[in-house]
Protein backbone atom coordinates (compact mmCIF):
# COMPACT_ATOMS: atom_id res chain seq x y z
CA UNK A 1 0.00 0.00 0.00
CA UNK A 2 1.06 3.73 -0.23
CA UNK A 3 1.48 3.25 3.17
CA UNK A 4 3.95 0.87 3.42
CA UNK A 5 5.84 2.28 0.77
CA UNK A 6 6.79 1.61 -3.30
CA UNK A 7 8.66 -1.55 -4.36
CA UNK A 8 11.45 -0.60 -6.27
CA UNK A 9 12.65 -3.74 -8.79
CA UNK A 10 15.68 -3.84 -10.05
CA UNK A 11 17.15 -5.00 -13.12
CA UNK A 12 21.02 -6.35 -14.24
CA UNK A 13 21.56 -6.70 -17.83
CA UNK A 14 24.90 -7.71 -19.74
CA UNK A 15 26.44 -5.28 -22.19
CA UNK A 16 26.17 -1.78 -22.85
CA UNK A 17 22.00 -1.83 -23.06
CA UNK A 18 19.79 0.80 -22.14
CA UNK A 19 16.43 -0.42 -21.05
CA UNK A 20 13.09 0.95 -19.08
CA UNK A 21 11.28 0.08 -15.65
CA UNK A 22 8.61 1.37 -14.43
CA UNK A 23 7.17 1.85 -10.41
CA UNK A 24 3.51 0.92 -9.38
CA UNK A 25 1.88 2.30 -6.38
CA UNK A 26 -1.17 -0.28 -4.91
CA UNK A 27 -3.38 2.07 -2.86
CA UNK A 28 -6.16 0.73 -0.98
CA UNK A 29 -9.92 1.60 -2.44
CA UNK A 30 -12.18 3.18 0.22
CA UNK A 31 -14.93 0.51 1.24
CA UNK A 32 -18.15 1.66 -1.24
CA UNK A 33 -21.62 0.33 -0.90
CA UNK A 34 -23.02 -2.84 -3.62
CA UNK A 35 -23.37 -1.42 -6.59
CA UNK A 36 -21.70 2.38 -6.49
CA UNK A 37 -18.68 2.74 -8.41
CA UNK A 38 -16.23 4.74 -6.56
CA UNK A 39 -15.92 8.63 -7.44
CA UNK A 40 -19.78 8.57 -8.84
CA UNK A 41 -21.64 8.04 -5.80
CA UNK A 42 -24.92 8.83 -7.90
CA UNK A 43 -24.60 5.98 -10.14
CA UNK A 44 -25.03 2.15 -9.44
CA UNK A 45 -22.91 -0.48 -11.51
CA UNK A 46 -24.46 -2.98 -13.35
CA UNK A 47 -22.58 -6.11 -15.01
CA UNK A 48 -22.94 -7.59 -17.96
CA UNK A 49 -21.38 -11.19 -17.81
CA UNK A 50 -20.43 -12.39 -21.23
CA UNK A 51 -18.82 -15.19 -22.41
CA UNK A 52 -15.02 -15.51 -23.91
CA UNK A 53 -15.17 -16.77 -27.56
CA UNK A 54 -15.48 -13.58 -29.97
CA UNK A 55 -16.25 -16.25 -32.79
CA UNK A 56 -19.84 -15.98 -31.46
CA UNK A 57 -22.78 -13.61 -32.65
CA UNK A 58 -23.78 -13.93 -28.60
CA UNK A 59 -20.44 -13.02 -27.21
CA UNK A 60 -20.34 -9.60 -30.25
CA UNK A 61 -23.65 -8.84 -29.14
CA UNK A 62 -22.91 -8.57 -25.49
CA UNK A 63 -20.05 -6.07 -26.57
CA UNK A 64 -22.07 -4.19 -28.88
CA UNK A 65 -24.34 -3.85 -25.75
CA UNK A 66 -22.06 -2.72 -23.59
CA UNK A 67 -20.72 -0.51 -25.73
CA UNK A 68 -23.54 1.08 -26.83
CA UNK A 69 -24.93 1.56 -22.77
CA UNK A 70 -21.27 3.17 -22.32
CA UNK A 71 -21.64 5.28 -24.62
CA UNK A 72 -24.76 7.24 -23.38
CA UNK A 73 -25.01 9.23 -20.51
CA UNK A 74 -27.41 7.34 -17.53
CA UNK A 75 -27.66 6.47 -13.98
CA UNK A 76 -26.26 3.62 -14.38
CA UNK A 77 -22.44 2.48 -14.88
CA UNK A 78 -22.23 -0.89 -16.95
CA UNK A 79 -18.85 -3.03 -16.48
CA UNK A 80 -18.66 -5.84 -19.10
CA UNK A 81 -16.68 -9.47 -18.21
CA UNK A 82 -15.77 -11.91 -20.28
CA UNK A 83 -15.47 -15.08 -18.69
CA UNK A 84 -15.01 -18.81 -19.22
CA UNK A 85 -16.87 -20.02 -15.95
CA UNK A 86 -18.14 -19.65 -12.53
CA UNK A 87 -14.77 -18.36 -11.05
CA UNK A 88 -14.35 -15.54 -13.53
CA UNK A 89 -17.82 -14.79 -13.11
CA UNK A 90 -16.86 -14.84 -8.82
CA UNK A 91 -14.18 -13.01 -9.25
CA UNK A 92 -16.24 -10.03 -11.42
CA UNK A 93 -19.20 -9.67 -9.02
CA UNK A 94 -16.30 -8.95 -6.11
CA UNK A 95 -14.89 -6.36 -8.22
CA UNK A 96 -17.95 -4.79 -9.57
CA UNK A 97 -19.90 -5.07 -6.28
CA UNK A 98 -22.86 -4.24 -8.82
CA UNK A 99 -26.57 -3.94 -7.90
CA UNK A 100 -27.54 -5.92 -10.59
CA UNK A 101 -26.08 -8.35 -13.40
CA UNK A 102 -27.11 -8.89 -16.57
CA UNK A 103 -26.36 -12.43 -18.02
CA UNK A 104 -26.19 -12.21 -22.28
CA UNK A 105 -27.31 -15.96 -22.10
CA UNK A 106 -27.76 -18.76 -24.39
CA UNK A 107 -28.01 -22.20 -23.72
CA UNK A 108 -24.99 -22.92 -26.36
CA UNK A 109 -22.47 -20.34 -24.38
CA UNK A 110 -23.55 -20.66 -20.46
CA UNK A 111 -24.65 -24.31 -20.34
CA UNK A 112 -23.98 -24.25 -16.66
CA UNK A 113 -26.05 -21.33 -15.79
CA UNK A 114 -29.26 -22.46 -13.73
CA UNK A 115 -31.34 -21.12 -10.98
CA UNK A 116 -29.05 -22.88 -8.63
CA UNK A 117 -26.31 -20.74 -9.80
CA UNK A 118 -27.40 -17.39 -9.96
CA UNK A 119 -28.49 -17.79 -6.02
CA UNK A 120 -24.52 -18.52 -5.75
CA UNK A 121 -23.97 -15.50 -7.26
CA UNK A 122 -26.44 -13.57 -4.93
CA UNK A 123 -29.96 -13.82 -6.43
CA UNK A 124 -32.11 -12.58 -5.59
CA UNK A 125 -30.44 -9.57 -3.23
CA UNK A 126 -28.42 -8.79 -6.50
CA UNK A 127 -31.22 -9.16 -9.10
CA UNK A 128 -29.80 -12.14 -11.55
CA UNK A 129 -30.92 -10.80 -15.42
CA UNK A 130 -30.93 -13.24 -18.41
CA UNK A 131 -30.82 -11.45 -21.93
CA UNK A 132 -33.27 -14.24 -23.89
CA UNK A 133 -31.47 -14.00 -27.67
CA UNK A 134 -33.69 -16.72 -28.91
CA UNK A 135 -36.84 -14.68 -28.35
CA UNK A 136 -40.42 -15.77 -29.95
CA UNK A 137 -44.44 -14.48 -29.36
CA UNK A 138 -44.70 -17.57 -27.47
CA UNK A 139 -41.42 -17.74 -25.26
CA UNK A 140 -42.51 -14.32 -24.12
CA UNK A 141 -45.77 -15.12 -23.39
CA UNK A 142 -44.27 -18.02 -21.28
CA UNK A 143 -40.71 -17.57 -19.96
CA UNK A 144 -40.60 -17.10 -16.24
CA UNK A 145 -38.17 -16.87 -13.47
CA UNK A 146 -36.86 -20.88 -13.55
CA UNK A 147 -33.36 -19.62 -14.46
CA UNK A 148 -32.91 -15.92 -14.30
CA UNK A 149 -35.05 -13.55 -11.66
CA UNK A 150 -36.78 -11.91 -15.10
CA UNK A 151 -35.34 -11.34 -18.58
CA UNK A 152 -34.51 -8.31 -21.32
CA UNK A 153 -34.64 -9.24 -24.61
CA UNK A 154 -33.72 -6.74 -27.99
CA UNK A 155 -37.33 -6.83 -29.35
CA UNK A 156 -38.82 -3.54 -30.35
CA UNK A 157 -41.77 -5.53 -31.62
CA UNK A 158 -42.47 -7.45 -28.05
CA UNK A 159 -46.08 -7.40 -27.22
CA UNK A 160 -46.97 -9.28 -24.01
CA UNK A 161 -48.53 -9.08 -20.30
CA UNK A 162 -45.64 -11.25 -19.04
CA UNK A 163 -44.33 -9.26 -15.97
CA UNK A 164 -41.06 -11.56 -16.08
CA UNK A 165 -40.00 -10.12 -19.84
CA UNK A 166 -38.77 -6.63 -20.53
CA UNK A 167 -38.72 -5.42 -24.37
CA UNK A 168 -35.89 -3.07 -25.59
CA UNK A 169 -33.98 -1.14 -28.97
CA UNK A 170 -30.99 -2.76 -30.89
CA UNK A 171 -27.58 -1.79 -29.83
CA UNK A 172 -26.32 -0.18 -32.43
CA UNK A 173 -22.88 0.69 -33.23
CA UNK A 174 -21.49 4.27 -33.70
CA UNK A 175 -20.42 4.60 -37.23
CA UNK A 176 -19.54 7.20 -39.73
CA UNK A 177 -19.22 6.16 -43.39
CA UNK A 178 -16.59 8.53 -45.42
CA UNK A 179 -16.32 5.80 -48.20
CA UNK A 180 -17.34 6.40 -52.03
CA UNK A 181 -20.09 4.66 -53.59
CA UNK A 182 -18.77 2.02 -55.79
CA UNK A 183 -18.31 2.30 -58.90
CA UNK A 184 -19.92 -0.91 -59.92
CA UNK A 185 -23.11 -1.97 -57.71
CA UNK A 186 -21.91 -4.01 -54.95
CA UNK A 187 -24.18 -6.21 -52.90
CA UNK A 188 -22.44 -7.53 -49.55
CA UNK A 189 -23.61 -9.92 -46.93
CA UNK A 190 -22.28 -11.61 -43.89
CA UNK A 191 -22.59 -14.00 -41.07
CA UNK A 192 -21.24 -17.51 -39.75
CA UNK A 193 -21.69 -19.77 -42.39
CA UNK A 194 -24.93 -21.83 -41.24
CA UNK A 195 -27.26 -22.87 -44.47
CA UNK A 196 -30.21 -20.92 -43.16
CA UNK A 197 -28.34 -17.10 -43.88
CA UNK A 198 -29.14 -17.36 -47.46
CA UNK A 199 -26.17 -16.75 -49.30
CA UNK A 200 -26.68 -19.04 -52.35
CA UNK A 201 -30.38 -17.07 -52.69
CA UNK A 202 -28.46 -13.52 -52.34
CA UNK A 203 -26.14 -14.66 -55.52
CA UNK A 204 -29.04 -16.20 -57.36
CA UNK A 205 -31.08 -12.81 -56.73
CA UNK A 206 -28.20 -10.74 -57.98
CA UNK A 207 -27.72 -12.71 -60.83
CA UNK A 208 -31.14 -12.50 -61.87
CA UNK A 209 -31.32 -8.69 -61.47
CA UNK A 210 -28.07 -7.41 -62.77
CA UNK A 211 -25.84 -7.73 -65.46
CA UNK A 212 -22.82 -6.68 -63.63
CA UNK A 213 -22.40 -6.58 -60.01
CA UNK A 214 -19.82 -7.98 -57.33
CA UNK A 215 -21.24 -9.85 -54.41
CA UNK A 216 -19.18 -9.47 -51.45
CA UNK A 217 -19.42 -12.65 -48.81
CA UNK A 218 -17.94 -12.54 -45.36
CA UNK A 219 -18.43 -15.64 -43.95
CA UNK A 220 -15.88 -15.87 -40.46
CA UNK A 221 -15.91 -19.59 -38.97
CA UNK A 222 -18.28 -19.92 -36.09
CA UNK A 223 -16.34 -21.28 -32.77
CA UNK A 224 -19.19 -23.33 -31.71
CA UNK A 225 -20.58 -24.41 -34.97
CA UNK A 226 -17.58 -24.72 -37.65
CA UNK A 227 -14.35 -24.35 -36.02
CA UNK A 228 -12.87 -25.67 -38.95
CA UNK A 229 -14.51 -23.71 -41.56
CA UNK A 230 -16.11 -26.26 -43.65
CA UNK A 231 -19.39 -24.68 -43.65
CA UNK A 232 -18.03 -21.33 -44.43
CA UNK A 233 -16.52 -22.95 -47.44
CA UNK A 234 -19.52 -24.77 -48.86
CA UNK A 235 -21.61 -21.41 -48.33
CA UNK A 236 -19.33 -20.14 -50.73
CA UNK A 237 -19.48 -22.77 -53.25
CA UNK A 238 -23.14 -22.91 -53.67
CA UNK A 239 -23.30 -19.39 -54.25
CA UNK A 240 -20.52 -19.46 -56.86
CA UNK A 241 -22.70 -22.12 -58.77
CA UNK A 242 -25.44 -19.75 -58.76
CA UNK A 243 -23.19 -17.54 -60.86
CA UNK A 244 -23.68 -17.63 -64.82
CA UNK A 245 -23.18 -13.69 -66.02
CA UNK A 246 -19.44 -13.18 -66.90
CA UNK A 247 -20.19 -9.62 -65.80
CA UNK A 248 -20.95 -10.96 -61.93
CA UNK A 249 -18.37 -12.12 -59.53
CA UNK A 250 -18.16 -12.74 -55.73
CA UNK A 251 -15.52 -12.12 -53.71
CA UNK A 252 -15.41 -13.83 -50.05
CA UNK A 253 -13.45 -13.16 -46.80
CA UNK A 254 -13.11 -15.97 -43.89
CA UNK A 255 -11.61 -13.75 -41.06
CA UNK A 256 -13.34 -12.68 -38.17
CA UNK A 257 -13.32 -9.24 -38.55
CA UNK A 258 -13.20 -6.53 -35.56
CA UNK A 259 -16.26 -4.65 -35.34
CA UNK A 260 -14.68 -1.99 -36.91
CA UNK A 261 -13.61 -3.96 -39.56
CA UNK A 262 -16.69 -5.37 -40.14
CA UNK A 263 -18.88 -1.80 -40.43
CA UNK A 264 -15.85 -0.64 -42.96
CA UNK A 265 -17.03 -3.99 -45.09
CA UNK A 266 -20.37 -3.47 -45.10
CA UNK A 267 -19.94 0.52 -45.51
CA UNK A 268 -17.72 -0.17 -48.80
CA UNK A 269 -20.73 -2.16 -50.32
CA UNK A 270 -23.71 -0.41 -52.29
CA UNK A 271 -26.22 -2.35 -50.52
CA UNK A 272 -26.07 -4.70 -48.09
CA UNK A 273 -28.51 -8.20 -48.21
CA UNK A 274 -29.81 -10.57 -45.74
CA UNK A 275 -32.12 -13.40 -46.53
CA UNK A 276 -32.46 -15.80 -44.47
CA UNK A 277 -34.65 -18.38 -44.16
CA UNK A 278 -38.38 -17.82 -42.11
CA UNK A 279 -36.76 -19.26 -39.43
CA UNK A 280 -39.39 -18.64 -35.79
CA UNK A 281 -36.02 -17.43 -33.63
CA UNK A 282 -35.50 -14.24 -31.62
CA UNK A 283 -34.21 -11.23 -34.09
CA UNK A 284 -31.01 -11.07 -36.00
CA UNK A 285 -27.99 -8.88 -35.11
CA UNK A 286 -26.53 -8.94 -38.63
CA UNK A 287 -28.58 -5.66 -39.54
CA UNK A 288 -27.81 -3.85 -36.33
CA UNK A 289 -24.15 -3.31 -38.29
CA UNK A 290 -25.86 -2.78 -41.52
CA UNK A 291 -27.94 -0.08 -39.98
CA UNK A 292 -25.48 2.10 -38.95
CA UNK A 293 -23.16 2.29 -41.97
CA UNK A 294 -25.53 4.43 -44.55
CA UNK A 295 -25.93 1.58 -47.16
CA UNK A 296 -29.44 0.57 -47.82
CA UNK A 297 -30.82 -2.87 -46.80
CA UNK A 298 -32.94 -5.94 -48.36
CA UNK A 299 -34.35 -8.41 -46.07
CA UNK A 300 -36.23 -11.63 -46.53
CA UNK A 301 -39.92 -11.71 -44.19
CA UNK A 302 -37.82 -14.08 -42.10
CA UNK A 303 -38.86 -13.63 -38.37
CA UNK A 304 -35.49 -12.72 -37.51
CA UNK A 305 -36.45 -9.09 -39.18
CA UNK A 306 -40.00 -8.81 -38.15
CA UNK A 307 -38.86 -5.40 -36.45
CA UNK A 308 -38.21 -3.94 -39.87
CA UNK A 309 -40.85 -4.98 -41.81
CA UNK A 310 -42.78 -2.39 -41.64
CA UNK A 311 -39.80 0.01 -43.59
CA UNK A 312 -41.49 2.48 -46.26
CA UNK A 313 -40.61 2.03 -49.00
CA UNK A 314 -40.57 -1.86 -48.70
CA UNK A 315 -36.86 -2.88 -48.03
CA UNK A 316 -38.70 -6.79 -48.58
CA UNK A 317 -37.06 -8.70 -51.37
CA UNK A 318 -40.72 -10.37 -51.73
CA UNK A 319 -41.83 -7.04 -52.35
CA UNK A 320 -39.81 -4.74 -54.47
CA UNK A 321 -35.99 -5.81 -56.34
CA UNK A 322 -33.20 -5.34 -54.98
CA UNK A 323 -31.68 -2.40 -58.19
CA UNK A 324 -35.52 -0.77 -56.69
CA UNK A 325 -34.25 -0.96 -52.96
CA UNK A 326 -31.38 0.34 -54.37
CA UNK A 327 -32.53 3.38 -55.77
CA UNK A 328 -34.83 4.28 -53.04
CA UNK A 329 -31.67 5.13 -50.42
CA UNK A 330 -31.37 5.05 -46.51
CA UNK A 331 -34.72 7.01 -46.23
CA UNK A 332 -36.48 4.04 -45.30
CA UNK A 333 -33.44 3.49 -42.09
CA UNK A 334 -34.01 6.61 -40.57
CA UNK A 335 -36.71 5.98 -38.42
CA UNK A 336 -35.06 2.98 -37.04
CA UNK A 337 -31.12 4.48 -36.32
CA UNK A 338 -33.13 7.54 -34.39
CA UNK A 339 -35.22 5.10 -32.20
CA UNK A 340 -32.00 2.53 -31.03
CA UNK A 341 -29.21 5.33 -30.95
CA UNK A 342 -27.54 4.99 -27.74
CA UNK A 343 -28.97 7.66 -25.75
CA UNK A 344 -32.52 6.21 -26.70
CA UNK A 345 -31.20 2.34 -25.58
CA UNK A 346 -29.86 3.71 -22.54
CA UNK A 347 -33.07 5.68 -20.98
CA UNK A 348 -34.78 2.24 -21.82
CA UNK A 349 -32.75 0.24 -19.81
CA UNK A 350 -33.12 2.97 -16.89
CA UNK A 351 -36.25 2.30 -16.92
CA UNK A 352 -36.32 -1.44 -16.65
CA UNK A 353 -33.04 -1.11 -14.34
CA UNK A 354 -35.41 0.97 -12.12
CA UNK A 355 -38.35 -1.33 -12.17
CA UNK A 356 -36.07 -4.54 -11.40
CA UNK A 357 -34.28 -2.97 -8.51
CA UNK A 358 -37.48 -1.55 -7.15
CA UNK A 359 -39.20 -5.22 -7.01
CA UNK A 360 -41.60 -4.25 -10.01
CA UNK A 361 -41.39 -7.19 -11.96
CA UNK A 362 -42.83 -10.88 -12.00
CA UNK A 363 -45.12 -11.74 -8.91
CA UNK A 364 -44.47 -8.92 -6.56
Amino acid sequence: TQQDGVIRPGYWSPGNFSYTFGIAEFVRQPARAPGVAVGTPAQRTVLIVNHDEPACGVFQFGKNLHTALGNAQSRYRFELANCAGEHDIRAAIEHAQPAAIIYNWHPATMPYIDKAFTRRMGSPAIPAIGFFHEITADAANSVGDDIFDCWICGDPTLQTKNPYIFGSGRPLPVYENTRPLPAVPTIGSFGFGFPNKGFARLAGLVQKQFDEAIIRLHIPYSAFFDPDGKEAKARVEEARAQIQKPGIRIEATHSLLSTDGLLDFLAGNSLNAFLYDDMYRGIASTVDYALVVDRPIAITRSYMFRHLWDAAPSILVEQRTLPEILAAGTAPLARYRQAWAAMSLAKEYETILDRILAGRYGAH
